[in-house]
């Protein structure tokens, strides 16, 4: 019942149709960091939001290394969430 009550209440706003809340695409990230590497810390990040993701479309995640800072043990990566078709 919550899922028809998501649809007829998103029907009202500029989406018109359900989307995935921006903050849980973006979380995928940090879990991702933190499965896959052992005492990892996870510093910073910035978000852009650039259009909605629709509960039925296929995403793509990317993590692109931009820098590594041998001195500081630091690693600086770039993370984007792209449609796939």
């Amino acid at each position: 019942m919550v899922f028809i009550w998501f649809k007829i209440k998103a029907s009202t706003t500029i989406f018109k149709k359900p989307i995935v809340y921006g903050m849980l695409a973006a979380s995928h990230f940090s879990e991702l960091f933190g499965n896959t590497f052992s005492g990892i810390i996870y510093l910073h990040q910035d978000l852009k939001f650039l259009s909605p993701i629709y509960i039925d479309e296929k995403v793509e995640g990317r993590i692109e290394i931009i820098d590594f800072i041998k001195e500081k043990n630091t690693i600086i990566t770039k993370t984007t969430i792209k449609k796939i078709d």
